[in-house]
């Protein structure tokens, strides 16, 4: 018998809300469509380990990422969570808007142009949204620009205003300000602090 198991680290708050909807154990069955899809990962891992010349932590990692990214995929085929970031995720309506919102946290998203991204109505798309994710949509959005702010100031030298900027702030100070509020702790305290824990108040919605 082997065993193989592998572990992530992400710093990243939207992590948390990920793994947070998927079930505590998943069984992929011999003979299954589920199994067939992650056999040809699992021969690459065993392939690389039998390597005489040793293992390359790279492939390892690399071959980890899609075995999470395939136990995302049959989580949501099997589980079909009703609430929740994998819910958003796997609903074809929400999918289109949580994808735009992520790609361009710098955009002025107006609730007009989510809705047509989702093909609803302004009344409908935002009750599903809140529905679904616990937040509207405005509210979210202010949250995933923290949450990259919060990795950038973590993570590079960048300056606060440049941060800002590219997280869809027109000016530092008010981004500072949002900052604090969810945060609660200025962007320059935070990034004096990098090298500690994160502050309790960052929290996964």
């Amino acid at each position: 018998m082997r065993l193989l198991t592998a572990s992530f680290v992400a710093e990243l708050r939207t992590a948390h809300s990920i793994v947070a909807g998927l079930p505590a154990l998943m069984v992929l069955r011999t003979g299954t469509a589920a199994r067939e899809r992650v056999e040809p990962v699992l021969a690459l891992v065993l392939a690389e380990t039998a390597q005489p010349g040793g293992v390359s932590s790279a492939v390892l990692r690399r071959a980890a990422e899609v075995l999470f990214i395939q136990t995302l995929r049959e989580a949501l085929l099997d589980a079909r969570p009703a609430t929740g970031w994998l819910a958003a995720a796997s609903d074809p309506r929400l999918v289109n808007t949580l994808t735009a919102m992520h790609e361009q946290p710098d955009r002025r998203w107006t609730l007009n142009e989510l809705a047509r991204l989702a093909h609803l109505s302004r009344t409908a798309f935002f009750e599903r949204f809140q529905a679904c994710l616990g937040q509207t949509p405005a509210d979210y959005l202010l949250w995933w620009r923290l949450q990259l702010a919060a990795q950038r100031l973590r993570d590079t030298d960048d300056s606060v205003a440049s941060i800002a900027l590219a997280v869809g702030y027109g000016n530092a100070s008010a981004f500072a300000r949002a900052f604090k509020r969810l945060l609660g702790r200025s962007p320059n305290e935070f990034r004096t602090a990098r090298e500690g824990s994160m502050p309790s108040a960052v929290r996964s919605l």
